[in-house]
């Protein structure tokens, strides 16, 4: 699969739910967990990998605290990690989503 479209799905993924109380915080580490593979076979160097891996620590982080379920927690998580996505395939194939 093209890494535009493996991306764009992971994407809809998130967009899928349709309430915030709907996503868990393990959901949205191994979507940003294969969002990190993708951008790594295509540009190693990319920013949003470290935006990424700022979502995960993020995660793993309230995982600690046991504030997993907070929604306010679990948005940030979803935010970063949306955000990384969508800035890589704006900085490397134009696409706005």
């Amino acid at each position: 699969m093209e890494i535009k479209n493996e991306l764009i799905d992971l994407l809809k993924q998130i967009d899928r739910k349709r309430d915030f109380g709907e996503y868990t915080m393990t959901e949205l580490q191994k979507i940003a967990e294969k969002a990190i593979k993708a951008i790594q076979e295509y540009n190693p160097e990319s920013d949003s990998i470290v935006e990424l891996k700022e979502s995960i620590r993020l995660s793993d982080k309230f995982h600690k605290e046991s504030s997993y379920k907070s929604v306010d927690n679990i948005m940030s998580v979803l935010r970063s990690t949306k955000f990384a996505i969508e800035s890589f395939l704006y900085k490397e194939f134009g696409i706005e989503i």
